[in-house]
């Protein structure tokens, strides 16, 4: 079976890498008020079109309480444009401060001024597939079954976090919730989650396209511990049990 929507791939990491360019990187601070003020993006934009830049990419984060500001990549060809292009973004209304950063090598440039990832409002560590596998098989080959049960039981208690301090705090009714967790689990990399049944007495989902299971292949005895625990502990929580449930029968993923 496969999702019923198609899905594009997209970069998570403030990393542009375009062999042969010039990619600079700004950053540009703004003003509070910003966050509800209209057309200050569009001026930003007009900047870079102005001294013939393309923007490779925009990403603009904060919240009412939190810093807001935005980093742009670029493809400047001519770095004499970038003190033209700043000053430009400097006079646009509510921009508190801006600056640049030239490419770390040839073709690559890089955020240099975020930190740290959030995922969900929380400190989030993002791994490359390749570590990911290599610490996901060498658990199993060298502990077999006890590593699945680390990974259940760990991965319980985030999924019961995550319903805690997350899923319960910003969607109160069930099928909310439910629809945030496919959406944060496929934007966290584990898949491709389908919440299939959801009541006070049943949980059914599908998982298209598992990270974990992709990579269990070799193992016969491996099952999708990990997951099968992240969501057993989201449903534990808000039915109000421990760990007491079973991580078979009424869960399928």
């Amino acid at each position: 079976m496969k999702p019923a929507r198609k899905f594009l791939p997209f970069h998570s990491g403030r990393i542009v890498i375009i062999p042969g360019r010039k990619p600079f990187t700004f950053k540009v601070e703004f003003d509070p008020q910003a966050l509800t003020a209209r057309g200050i993006l569009a001026s930003i934009s007009n900047c870079f079109a102005k001294y013939d830049t393309p923007i490779l990419s925009l990403h603009v984060a904060g919240k009412p309480d939190e810093p807001l500001w935005a980093f742009i990549a670029c493809d400047l060809q001519d770095p004499r444009r970038a003190e033209g292009i700043l000053a430009c973004v400097k006079a646009v209304p509510y921009v508190r401060n801006a600056e640049y950063s030239p490419p770390i090598t040839e073709g690559v440039a890089v955020d240099v001024w975020g930190y740290p990832p959030l995922l969900g409002g929380v400190r989030a560590v993002m791994l490359r597939e390749p570590v990911f596998r290599a610490f996901l098989q060498y658990g199993w080959r060298q502990m077999g079954t006890g590593f699945g049960s680390i990974l259940y039981h760990t991965f319980f208690d985030a999924g019961a976090e995550a319903y805690r301090e997350f899923y319960s705090v910003f969607a109160k009714r069930r099928e909310d919730q439910a629809k945030l967790a496919e959406h944060v689990f496929r934007l966290a990399g584990y898949g491709i989650l389908e919440v299939v049944e959801y009541t006070d007495r049943r949980f059914v989902a599908r998982v298209y396209d598992s990270i974990e299971c992709k990579h269990l292949g070799e193992f016969e005895e491996a099952e999708s511990m990990m997951i099968r625990g992240l969501l057993a502990g989201s449903v534990a929580a808000s039915w109000g049990v421990d760990r007491g449930i079973s991580s078979h029968g009424r869960l399928s993923a």
